[in-house]
Protein backbone atom coordinates (compact mmCIF):
# COMPACT_ATOMS: atom_id res chain seq x y z
CA UNK A 1 0.00 0.00 0.00
CA UNK A 2 2.91 2.17 0.37
CA UNK A 3 3.50 2.47 -3.58
CA UNK A 4 -0.42 3.17 -3.64
CA UNK A 5 -1.28 6.48 -4.91
CA UNK A 6 -5.21 5.95 -4.65
CA UNK A 7 -6.04 6.73 -0.81
CA UNK A 8 -8.23 3.91 -0.25
CA UNK A 9 -5.52 1.51 -1.09
CA UNK A 10 -3.07 3.50 0.48
CA UNK A 11 -5.10 4.36 3.85
CA UNK A 12 -7.31 1.30 4.78
CA UNK A 13 -4.92 -1.56 5.32
CA UNK A 14 -2.96 0.75 7.46
CA UNK A 15 -5.90 1.60 9.14
CA UNK A 16 -7.63 -1.66 9.14
CA UNK A 17 -4.27 -3.34 10.57
CA UNK A 18 -3.34 -0.66 13.57
CA UNK A 19 -7.34 -0.67 15.09
CA UNK A 20 -9.24 -3.97 13.94
CA UNK A 21 -11.63 -2.02 12.34
CA UNK A 22 -14.21 -3.65 8.95
CA UNK A 23 -13.32 -2.37 6.09
CA UNK A 24 -16.48 -0.79 5.78
CA UNK A 25 -16.03 1.06 9.18
CA UNK A 26 -12.69 2.56 7.77
CA UNK A 27 -14.14 3.76 4.42
CA UNK A 28 -16.87 5.85 6.26
CA UNK A 29 -14.53 7.59 8.08
CA UNK A 30 -14.62 11.41 7.40
CA UNK A 31 -11.45 13.88 8.04
CA UNK A 32 -13.55 15.16 10.93
CA UNK A 33 -13.16 11.88 13.04
CA UNK A 34 -10.32 12.74 13.39
CA UNK A 35 -9.05 14.83 16.86
CA UNK A 36 -6.36 15.64 19.13
CA UNK A 37 -6.88 15.29 22.90
CA UNK A 38 -3.54 16.87 24.16
CA UNK A 39 -0.42 15.69 22.56
CA UNK A 40 -2.28 12.20 20.84
CA UNK A 41 -4.27 11.93 17.65
CA UNK A 42 -7.39 9.21 17.68
CA UNK A 43 -10.63 8.87 15.26
CA UNK A 44 -14.34 8.26 16.09
CA UNK A 45 -15.89 5.33 14.92
CA UNK A 46 -19.60 6.56 14.58
CA UNK A 47 -22.96 6.21 12.79
CA UNK A 48 -23.60 10.07 12.65
CA UNK A 49 -23.67 11.08 8.91
CA UNK A 50 -26.02 8.53 8.68
CA UNK A 51 -23.45 6.06 8.71
CA UNK A 52 -24.40 2.12 9.98
CA UNK A 53 -22.43 -0.04 12.39
CA UNK A 54 -22.56 -3.56 13.47
CA UNK A 55 -24.04 -2.90 16.88
CA UNK A 56 -24.62 -0.44 19.08
CA UNK A 57 -21.06 -0.87 20.60
CA UNK A 58 -19.28 -0.71 17.38
CA UNK A 59 -19.62 2.88 18.33
CA UNK A 60 -15.89 4.13 19.95
CA UNK A 61 -12.72 5.90 19.32
CA UNK A 62 -9.59 4.21 18.69
CA UNK A 63 -5.94 5.84 19.44
CA UNK A 64 -3.79 6.55 16.30
CA UNK A 65 -1.04 4.04 16.33
CA UNK A 66 2.72 5.78 16.64
CA UNK A 67 3.24 3.55 12.98
CA UNK A 68 0.56 5.10 11.19
CA UNK A 69 2.04 8.90 12.38
CA UNK A 70 5.66 7.73 11.40
CA UNK A 71 3.39 6.59 7.77
CA UNK A 72 2.24 9.99 7.28
CA UNK A 73 -1.47 9.65 7.93
CA UNK A 74 -1.64 12.73 10.47
CA UNK A 75 -0.45 14.92 7.21
CA UNK A 76 -3.00 13.03 4.86
CA UNK A 77 -5.86 13.61 6.89
CA UNK A 78 -4.58 17.31 7.60
CA UNK A 79 -4.15 18.26 3.96
CA UNK A 80 -7.85 16.10 2.92
CA UNK A 81 -10.89 17.99 2.39
CA UNK A 82 -13.42 18.30 4.87
CA UNK A 83 -15.66 15.51 4.22
CA UNK A 84 -15.33 11.89 3.50
CA UNK A 85 -11.78 10.85 3.14
CA UNK A 86 -12.48 7.69 0.78
CA UNK A 87 -15.12 8.40 -1.59
CA UNK A 88 -15.59 7.32 -5.21
CA UNK A 89 -17.61 9.14 -7.69
CA UNK A 90 -20.40 5.80 -8.58
CA UNK A 91 -22.21 3.62 -5.70
CA UNK A 92 -19.68 1.20 -6.48
CA UNK A 93 -16.46 3.13 -5.69
CA UNK A 94 -17.96 4.00 -2.75
CA UNK A 95 -18.58 0.50 -1.32
CA UNK A 96 -14.99 -0.20 -0.39
CA UNK A 97 -15.28 -3.75 0.76
CA UNK A 98 -15.68 -4.93 -3.01
CA UNK A 99 -12.70 -2.84 -3.94
CA UNK A 100 -10.52 -3.97 -1.13
CA UNK A 101 -10.91 -7.48 -1.71
CA UNK A 102 -10.23 -7.00 -5.38
CA UNK A 103 -7.22 -5.46 -4.83
CA UNK A 104 -5.74 -7.82 -2.69
CA UNK A 105 -7.02 -10.91 -4.83
CA UNK A 106 -5.10 -8.82 -7.67
CA UNK A 107 -2.18 -9.10 -5.44
CA UNK A 108 -2.65 -12.62 -3.93
CA UNK A 109 -4.04 -14.66 -6.03
CA UNK A 110 -6.89 -17.40 -4.63
CA UNK A 111 -4.98 -20.15 -6.19
CA UNK A 112 -2.02 -19.21 -4.23
CA UNK A 113 -4.24 -18.27 -0.57
CA UNK A 114 -7.53 -19.63 -1.23
CA UNK A 115 -8.15 -19.61 2.99
CA UNK A 116 -7.56 -15.51 2.86
CA UNK A 117 -10.13 -13.58 3.55
CA UNK A 118 -9.14 -9.74 2.56
CA UNK A 119 -11.59 -7.55 4.30
CA UNK A 120 -11.30 -9.70 7.38
CA UNK A 121 -7.88 -10.43 7.63
CA UNK A 122 -6.91 -7.02 9.08
CA UNK A 123 -9.23 -7.61 11.98
CA UNK A 124 -7.33 -11.23 12.93
CA UNK A 125 -4.29 -10.01 12.00
CA UNK A 126 -4.94 -6.90 14.81
CA UNK A 127 -6.18 -9.28 17.42
CA UNK A 128 -3.13 -11.30 17.37
CA UNK A 129 -0.96 -8.08 17.51
CA UNK A 130 -2.92 -7.46 20.72
CA UNK A 131 -2.14 -11.02 21.68
CA UNK A 132 1.37 -11.18 21.03
CA UNK A 133 1.74 -7.87 22.73
CA UNK A 134 -0.35 -8.45 25.63
CA UNK A 135 -3.14 -5.98 25.26
CA UNK A 136 -5.68 -6.28 27.60
CA UNK A 137 -8.97 -8.11 26.13
CA UNK A 138 -10.91 -4.87 27.41
CA UNK A 139 -9.34 -3.02 25.62
CA UNK A 140 -9.02 -4.72 22.61
CA UNK A 141 -12.71 -5.52 22.44
CA UNK A 142 -13.69 -2.05 23.00
CA UNK A 143 -10.98 -0.94 19.79
CA UNK A 144 -12.48 -3.37 17.93
CA UNK A 145 -16.19 -2.96 18.72
CA UNK A 146 -16.31 -6.28 19.69
CA UNK A 147 -19.38 -6.95 22.41
CA UNK A 148 -19.99 -9.99 24.71
CA UNK A 149 -23.27 -9.10 26.11
CA UNK A 150 -22.16 -8.12 28.78
CA UNK A 151 -23.91 -4.40 30.58
CA UNK A 152 -20.58 -2.29 31.69
CA UNK A 153 -19.82 -2.67 27.63
CA UNK A 154 -21.29 0.38 27.27
CA UNK A 155 -19.76 2.18 30.46
CA UNK A 156 -16.94 4.33 30.71
CA UNK A 157 -16.78 6.02 27.13
CA UNK A 158 -15.77 9.55 28.60
CA UNK A 159 -12.34 11.55 27.31
CA UNK A 160 -10.90 10.12 30.64
CA UNK A 161 -10.47 6.47 28.97
CA UNK A 162 -8.41 8.04 25.93
CA UNK A 163 -5.37 7.77 27.57
CA UNK A 164 -5.38 4.35 28.96
CA UNK A 165 -6.27 3.22 25.55
CA UNK A 166 -3.35 5.17 23.68
CA UNK A 167 -1.25 3.48 26.48
CA UNK A 168 -2.72 0.09 25.09
CA UNK A 169 -2.52 1.29 21.80
CA UNK A 170 1.19 2.00 22.08
CA UNK A 171 1.95 -1.42 23.97
CA UNK A 172 1.54 -2.58 20.16
CA UNK A 173 5.18 -3.06 18.74
CA UNK A 174 4.56 -1.90 14.51
CA UNK A 175 4.35 -4.39 12.48
CA UNK A 176 7.73 -5.37 10.33
CA UNK A 177 7.16 -5.29 6.67
CA UNK A 178 9.15 -7.51 4.34
CA UNK A 179 9.43 -5.27 1.30
CA UNK A 180 9.58 -7.22 -2.21
CA UNK A 181 12.36 -5.63 -4.22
Amino acid sequence: SRKETRTLFRWLPWLCAYSGMRVSEAGALYKEDFFKVGDRWFWKVTTAGGRKLKNASSERRIPVHPALVSEGLIDFIGKAPAGRLFKGETKDEVNVQPRMSGWIRNLIPMEEHPELSPNHGWRHLFEDLCRRDRVSEEARAYMTGRVFGNSQELYGRSEVMLAGLADAMDQIRPIEINQKK
